[in-house]
């Protein structure tokens, strides 16, 4: 049962180092303000900037959030 419950546990994801640049340049692309982002993917406004920054690290559903806001899905993926 135990080994069960291993295998099914979440398992943490990692972020490129590059996210907090990358939301902000697609942000500024759309022509949009932290507030009108956090409004389209329904987060609050401090929380992209927080994001923006790097202080602190977006949830797996408002990275989603983020994405299909801005329409895209490069924000996480790595570039060679």
């Amino acid at each position: 049962m135990h080994d069960t419950v291993k295998q099914m546990a979440p398992t943490p994801y990692t972020l490129p180092d590059a996210l907090p640049a990358r939301l902000r340049a697609a942000r500024e692309a759309a022509g949009w303000s932290q507030g009108k982002l956090a409004a389209a993917a329904k987060v609050r406004r401090q929380a992209v900037n927080r994001w923006e920054s790097g202080k602190q690290t977006p949830s797996l559903a408002s990275l989603e959030a983020l994405c299909r806001a801005l329409g895209t899905g490069w924000l996480t993926q790595e570039t060679t």
